[in-house]
C-alpha cells in the first residue's frame, strides 16, 4: 500500500468527493477514520460507470477482473469513485508495490 492510498479515504468510503466533485482526487483533503484496507479494496472494486451526464469524457477504471486500469468514457457527472483522469492516477492508487522489484494488481 502507498502513502497515496490515504487521500482516498473518504471517497471509497462515501463518495461523498464523486458527489461534490465529480471524481475523486488526491489534492482533496479526505478523513482518515477509516481504516485503509477498506478504502483500497471498495474503491477499485467498483465497476466502471459512466453517470447520468451526456459527455463524454475518456477516463481511467480499475478493472479487477484483471488488474488494469483501462480507458472508458465518463460522461462528466455522478458515476463513482473508480474514475481517473490518468492511466498514472488509476495505476498509482490501485496496483500496489509488493516489492520493489514489481507491481501486482489489488490482493
Amino acid at each position: 500500500m502507498t502513502g497515496f492510498n490515504k487521500w482516498w479515504l473518504l471517497c471509497a468510503v462515501s463518495l461523498s468527493c464523486v458527489a461534490r466533485f465529480g471524481s475523486c482526487s488526491r489534492r482533496r483533503e479526505a478523513n482518515r477514520a477509516q481504516p485503509e484496507h477498506l478504502i483500497f479494496n471498495e474503491l477499485c472494486a467498483l465497476k466502471d460507470e459512466k453517470g447520468p451526464c451526456k459527455a463524454i469524457k475518456d477516463r481511467f477504471f480499475f478493472n479487477v477482473d484483471n488488474g488494469r486500469c483501462e480507458l472508458f468514457e465518463y460522461g462528466g457527472c455522478g458515476g463513482n469513485a473508480n474514475n481517473f483522469e490518468t492511466l498514472e492516477e488509476c495505476e498509482e492508487t490501485c496496483v500496489v508495490s509488493d516489492s520493489p522489484e514489481g507491481l501486482s494488481a489489488m490482493r
